[in-house]
C-alpha cells in the first residue's frame, strides 16, 4: 500500500470501513490536504469561468465569454453584447404601453391659442432619452358656431424627430355620416392643421406617428383652434391617445432592430 499523509493530522479521522475502503472524516471545518503515494488530495483553486477557492469561488466568465462586474440591478438580465455579458434592463426590452383618454367629455377653453387635450395629471406622458415610440390617438372635438380649422400637435423639447399623418373629418352629429375628409402629414411633433375652415358640430381626427427622442422628455398633446370657436367646445368621451416604447438606444436613421 502507498504511504498516506495528512496535513494537518489532527482534524481528520480515519478508518477502514471495508476491505480495501478507507474511510477520511473531517471533524473540523478547515482546509485538508490528503497525499496517497504521488497523489495529492486537497484544497481546490479554480479558474477558467469559475475562479477562487472552493466554497469561495466566483462565477466571472460562462463559455469563455466575460460577465460584466458590479451589483445586479432589480429586473435586469445578462445579454451578450458581441464582447462580454452585460447587464441589461428588462425594460428596455418589454414593449410599454401609455394610454390617455377620456370618460367623459372634458370641456375645452373657447380660444385661439394652444391648449392640452387630456386633463392634468392624464395629459402628459414621460418619454425616456434615447428611445423610440409609435403612437396612435383618435379624437373627436366637439366645436362650432365660428368657422375655424384645427391644429393638433404635441408639445415635447426631446431633441429627436417626429412624423405624423392625420385624417380627419366634420360632420354635424353622431351616426350622421360625411364623405368629405381632409389628409395631411408632418415632419415635426409641432403638427399643424388638419381640417379646412369649418362649422361642423363634431370634428373626428384620428392619426399615427413615430417619434425619435434624444433626451428625456414629457408627450403632452395638444390642440389650437385659428378662432375662438364658440358654441360646445369639448374633447368628446371616449377620445384616447396610445403611445408604445419600441425599443431604446437608437436616436438616428438607421433603425438597429431591422439591419
Amino acid at each position: 500500500m502507498s504511504e498516506i499523509t495528512i496535513t494537518p493530522p489532527s482534524i481528520v479521522a480515519l478508518s477502514v470501513t471495508a476491505p480495501n475502503v478507507l474511510a477520511l472524516q473531517v471533524i473540523q471545518k478547515e482546509n485538508v490536504v490528503l497525499t496517497v503515494g504521488d497523489v495529492t488530495i486537497g484544497a481546490v483553486e479554480l479558474s477558467g469561468d469559475c475562479t477562487g477557492a472552493s466554497g469561495a469561488n466566483t462565477v466571472v466568465a460562462i463559455r469563455g465569454k466575460t460577465i460584466q462586474s458590479g451589483t445586479p440591478v432589480t429586473g435586469s438580465f445578462l445579454r451578450y453584447s458581441g464582447t462580454l455579458w452585460a447587464q441589461v434592463l428588462i425594460s428596455e426590452y418589454v414593449k410599454t404601453y401609455y394610454y390617455s383618454t377620456t370618460y367623459g367629455d372634458r370641456s375645452l377653453s373657447s380660444v385661439n391659442t394652444l391648449q392640452n387635450v387630456f386633463a392634468t395629471p392624464d395629459d402628459t406622458i414621460a418619454l425616456d432619452a434615447n428611445s423610440v415610440y409609435l403612437f396612435e390617438g383618435s379624437y373627436v372635438i366637439g366645436s362650432g358656431a365660428t368657422t375655424h380649422t384645427t391644429a393638433i400637435g404635441f408639445n415635447e423639447l426631446g431633441g429627436g424627430i417626429c412624423h405624423f399623418t392625420a385624417l380627419s373629418s366634420g360632420t354635424t352629429a353622431y351616426g350622421t355620416v360625411n364623405r368629405s375628409q381632409d389628409m395631411t402629414c408632418f415632419s415635426s411633433s409641432t403638427g399643424g392643421p388638419i381640417n379646412s375652415a369649418t362649422t361642423s358640430t363634431l370634428m373626428m381626427i384620428n392619426f399615427t406617428g413615430r417619434i425619435t427622442v434624444v433626451d428625456a422628455t414629457d408627450f403632452v398633446p395638444t390642440l389650437t383652434f385659428s378662432a375662438a370657436p364658440s358654441g360646445t367646445c369639448a374633447v368628446k368621451s371616449g377620445s384616447w391617445i396610445r403611445v408604445k416604447k419600441l425599443w431604446s438606444g437608437e436616436n438616428t436613421l438607421a433603425d438597429a432592430e431591422w439591419t
